[in-house]
């Protein structure tokens, strides 16, 4: 399974394409751009292309091309579909509740842009963590400015479902800096067990593309978008 990622580098909204990464502008309504050149004919993406549709640009990243810089022999590992789709409804229902039941930020925060955003898409994208192994294979997780707590309550801004190891509430901290692209594991703060590259931490590390996080019994890989692919 390839999963295979576009981010806008303006609206911050994510596709998730599986299989073969194909550009194919004739089902489009729309024209598609690349190097200021229209796109007419199929297209095989390659990593870090840029593509621009309608006001939008949007950089495409080949996730599995870079795990293998760093894990040779990475390969997904097959997993239960019927166990992923109960947690996928699962975290359907969650955020279905969080919409319901809006916090008075929140309320403020829509009155004000007179549309419903999410906190993510406010916020530019400064790294991810994808699941590599543990019941959320293959779900990538947004890091952005700021600090980012782990957990599995839905009030957690990196919430990971179905493993029953990691803890409710700031199991693991992650802080990122803006001003010199930094992401920071803060193992004082982090309230579980946490392990970088196979060694436990219990002190602030900083993170580099590539690094390994196991958090309860998954694996998490450390994907630093805003040092190695783009700058906002």
């Amino acid at each position: 399974m390839n999963i295979l990622k576009i981010l806008s580098l303006e609206s911050n909204r994510k596709i998730i394409i599986n299989k073969e990464a194909n550009l194919i502008p004739a089902r489009a309504d729309g024209i598609v751009y690349m190097d200021n050149k229209p796109v007419y004919n199929k297209y095989v993406l390659k990593n870090k292309d840029i593509l621009e549709i309608g006001d939008s640009k949007f950089i495409y990243v080949d996730f599995l091309t870079e795990c293998k810089k760093y894990l040779n022999d990475f390969e997904y590992e097959d997993t239960d579909n019927e166990d992923k789709e109960r947690l996928t409804q699962k975290e359907k229902r969650y955020r279905k509740l969080k919409k319901e039941k809006l916090t008075e930020e929140e309320k403020y925060r829509d009155k004000r842009l007179g549309k419903n955003l999410s906190m993510d898409e406010e916020k530019p994208i400064y790294a991810w963590l994808v699941c590599i192994e543990g019941k959320r294979q293959g779900r990538s997780y947004n890091i952005t400015e700021g600090k980012n707590y782990i957990g599995s309550h839905d009030t957690m801004s990196i919430q990971v479902l179905g493993d029953e190891e990691i803890r409710d509430k700031k199991h693991a901290v992650i802080a990122y800096d803006e001003r010199n692209l930094r992401g920071t594991l803060l193992g004082e703060e982090s309230m579980g067990f946490v392990r970088l590259n196979e060694s436990a931490t219990y002190t602030s590390k900083d993170l580099k593309e590539g690094d390994i996080l196991e958090v309860g019994k998954s694996k998490f890989f450390y994907f630093d978008f805003a040092k190695e692919y783009h700058q906002w």
